[in-house]
């Protein structure tokens, strides 16, 4: 039950914290103000989504002031909808934890105003329900969570039994009759592709799980962005013929990409072909006739970018678009790993990767990365 935390509050604590609530009232605004001022002053360590710290902030207005009625059901359901919120908002657990925390502190300086002479009893009590609120938030946060992963590996064993059942069925076809060697040949090719497909989801799912973990390491190294782009591409050559689909390479097309002119980087090669490589798989699944790819040197910068003509992305979800597990709704079907992995590779080498549309139609996916990033790395040691 979620009053569970709550139960072992006595009936003396519940009068007080309903006292403290309606002492609370008239600086609701104020305490709200003194927590936005801790955040901004934390923010480069405990950096949040604005739409988070906007929510957050909602909550705090009400955090104590909703109790004033002694209305502990209700009040407790809106602190078990926070949890789900940030879950949903793929923010960083210890933010939830440190938000609360400011809390704590923006408040305190009102109730020693409020209840001088008995503010130890007080603040014994704010504690005893701080320690609800947390555990209920806290399991809010982790079950929502929970149905992420749960998504996203039902998703991915659909998507290894669908290769796997015809790889069986054909299998089983060749054994059982007497064919054609080129109904042979045709079986085994569809075989073959089936194969190529569950290892390249396999391959996509373990590099996402050590990028999560924080065990991939860099491997640096000076490479030609260009012609990894090309070699992405290359790849994805048969979906992209099934689709009708023209892509261009720094504006030439298939016929010239021996002639590619060099844009060096130093960078981990399998990495950005990777992320270069999911720019692309997620361009060929929308895109309707073209998809032009661009590597170039901007600034300080190396910039790679993948832009399609496909139905774009809706403006309240590009905040979204690079989270774990996460999958527009309405879109292609997808485990949700591959934007969220090219997020992890940009961060790994102190890059960005992030997303534009135009006018609800049309994407372009860019990824970011320094130039000097060892020199960069050694300067801040």
């Amino acid at each position: 039950m979620i009053i569970d935390e709550m139960a072992s509050l006595s009936l003396g604590e519940r009068d007080i914290v309903v006292d403290i609530a309606r002492a609370m009232v008239p600086f609701e605004q104020e305490i709200a103000q003194r927590w936005h001022d801790l955040y901004v002053t934390s923010r480069t360590i405990h950096q949040a989504r604005e739409r988070t710290v906007r929510s957050f902030r909602h909550a705090v207005r009400l955090l104590l002031t909703s109790l004033a009625d002694g209305n502990f059901s209700g009040y407790l359901k809106r602190i078990q909808k926070t949890g789900v919120s940030f879950a949903r908002l793929k923010e960083k657990y210890e933010n939830l934890i440190f938000f609360f925390r400011f809390y704590e502190e923006s408040v305190t300086p009102c109730l020693r105003g409020a209840f001088p002479e008995r503010i130890d009893l007080v603040l014994r009590t704010l504690e005893h329900l701080y320690h609800g609120i947390i555990a209920i938030m806290s399991r809010a946060y982790f079950i929502e969570l929970e149905k992420d992963r749960e998504k996203f590996l039902s998703t991915l064993v659909h998507d290894l039994r669908n290769p796997l059942i015809g790889m069986t069925g054909f299998a089983q076809m060749m054994v059982e009759r007497k064919l054609s060697k080129e109904k042979e040949i045709k079986l085994l090719t569809i075989i073959k592709n089936s194969g190529e497909k569950m290892s390249c989801l396999i391959d996509h799912a373990l590099t996402y799980g050590r990028l999560k973990s924080g065990k991939a390491l860099l491997m640096l190294s000076d490479v030609d962005v260009a012609e990894i782009a090309k070699e992405a591409a290359m790849v994805l050559l048969p979906e992209i013929e099934k689709k009708s689909c023209c892509v261009s390479i720094n504006t030439r097309q298939l016929k010239d990409w021996d002639y590619l002119t060099p844009v060096r980087a130093n960078a981990d090669r399998e990495l950005i072909l990777r992320a270069v490589g999911n720019y692309l798989s997620n361009a060929v699944k929308h895109a309707k006739t073209m998809i032009a790819v661009t590597t170039e040197e901007k600034g300080e910068d190396v910039l790679i970018s993948v832009r399609d003509d496909g139905p774009g992305v809706p403006q309240d979800k590009l905040s979204l678009i690079f989270e774990n597990y996460y999958v527009v709704p309405g879109g292609k079907p997808g485990i949700g790993i591959g934007l969220a992995s090219v997020k992890m590779i940009a961060d790994l080498h102190k890059g960005r990767a992030w997303v534009e549309t135009e006018c609800g139609n049309r994407c372009t996916f860019y990824l970011a990365l320094p130039k000097k990033w060892q020199e960069q790395k050694a300067a801040h040691t």
